[in-house]
């Protein structure tokens, strides 16, 4: 799938071994149903997590990143 002309392909800003970062709540969660059973310290623990993930993710691949941060903790509140 090439490019349109004048456009490249973003370089990651991270190495291609590059890790990802451990999220073992986030691991853990199978269905919204699951945060249910999150003390608050593991909802802010998720939260962090998932940003985290976020930014590896995009990172490696490109795109915009803002609106992925600013709903973290609003789709986290809205199915706890």
């Amino acid at each position: 799938n090439p490019l349109p002309p004048g456009l490249q392909q973003r370089q990651s800003a991270l190495p291609p071994d590059a890790a990802r970062p451990r999220t073992p709540i986030l691991d853990m969660v199978r269905s919204p149903e699951n945060l249910k059973n999150l003390n608050m310290q593991q909802l802010k623990q998720l939260a962090k997590e998932l940003r985290q993930d976020v930014i590896h993710t995009v990172s490696k691949t490109g795109g915009h990143l803002g609106s992925s941060m600013g709903v973290v903790e609003l789709t986290t509140a809205l199915h706890y």
